[in-house]
């Protein structure tokens, strides 16, 4: 079958060794990764890499690690001194891209007999052919432009108070007037109600009429908020503000200093007369103008006239059943002596 490197023949080796390829293969654990050499007879070992090559040969796959199957390789021979064989790499030129190009390679137009028609478009189309004609979707429909609002105080940065910084004055608490629910005396009548309204929003002594609500979700919006703010603002801005010093005072020493009872002397210090008479407190009391005769009234419902020197009880009369006489009062004047008594 050839010679050596010596000029002998090489000899065929002599056919039949199948059975004993195949027990040696049984019997040694490498005997997988060897194959039969048609042309010498002899035995080859296959390596792992080997067998990798030949399973990706079988899958159709690139055998080689690393290979850019994209990229055009081809060899030329270097014949300077070295005389190696040197691989160049040259990119591939993609003819065909997915870059939009600005112009066109033609700019003869598509035939019509290349467009195919969509069946979903016209179902989509009619449906909202229908929803318009029912009114579900308005065409042309003006937009609503939305108030734009700015936090002007948004990227403020805290600072301390200048020496000369004077707070704004608060708002003073809010009054039963201005309640959602006030009493029957601080709502307005409907003569109240129609001079306020004809009055100038200037001379008017409120912005408001208290009104009455019978719960606190039934309130509606304030219609004049802002324009308060705003004036609030104004005021705030333009008024001048005074610095006021307030003075420490102990408040002890604004009380007037009392004389000794010593020094008041003489006043009574016993019980000189006693009226005895009324039955339960006594409301009322009066002298009139002569010094003569003291009038009362009380719980009792009765008014009673006595004689101041003596005690004496000179006059009774009862005005009301389980009322309370309120006040008695004499005329001031000396020349008749009239007693008034209110129940």
């Amino acid at each position: 079958m050839g010679y050596d490197i010596n000029g002998k023949k090489i000899m065929r080796p002599a056919k039949g060794k199948a059975l004993d390829a195949l027990l040696d293969a049984i019997d040694v654990p490498k005997g997988w990764t060897e194959m039969l050499d048609k042309n010498t007879g002899g035995d080859l070992n296959l390596t792992r890499e080997e067998f990798e090559i030949l399973r990706k040969i079988q899958m159709d796959e690139v055998p080689v690690d690393g290979y850019n199957p994209y990229e055009v390789r081809f060899f030329c021979a270097d014949v300077g001194m070295l005389g190696d064989l040197l691989t160049a790499v040259q990119p591939t030129i993609e003819w065909f891209t997915s870059k939009t190009e600005v112009m066109p390679l033609s700019t003869t137009p598509e035939p019509k007999r290349r467009f195919v028609p969509s069946k979903h478009e016209p179902k989509r189309v009619m449906k909202i052919v229908r929803a318009i004609r029912e009114g579900r979707i308005v065409p042309n429909k003006p937009r609503e432009e939305k108030p734009q609002y700015y936090d002007i105080w948004a990227n403020e940065v805290p600072r301390e108070d200048h020496i000369m910084h004077i707070p704004a004055p608060k708002l003073p608490p809010p009054t039963y007037d201005e309640s959602y629910n006030p009493p029957q005396e601080y709502l307005p009548t409907e003569e109240e109600k129609k001079k306020w309204e004809e009055e100038d929003p200037e001379a008017r002594e409120k912005d408001y009429l208290p009104r009455k609500h019978k719960a606190l979700r039934l309130v509606p919006g304030y219609d004049r908020f802002i324009n308060e703010r705003f004036e609030r603002c104004l005021d705030l801005y333009l008024a001048p503000r005074v610095r006021r010093n307030k003075l420490n005072i102990d408040p002890e020493s604004l009380l007037p200093k009392l004389p000794s009872p010593q020094d008041l002397r003489p006043f009574p210090t016993t019980t000189a007369t006693i009226y005895r008479g009324h039955e339960g407190r006594v409301r009322s009391l009066n002298v009139d103008s002569t010094g003569v005769w003291l009038a009362t009234g009380g719980d009792d419902g009765t008014v009673r006239v006595w004689e101041i020197l003596t005690g004496r009880e000179v006059w009774k009369i009862k005005l009301a059943d389980g009322e309370a006489v309120n006040c008695v009062k004499w005329r001031p004047v000396k020349e008749s002596a009239i007693l008034a008594a209110a129940a």
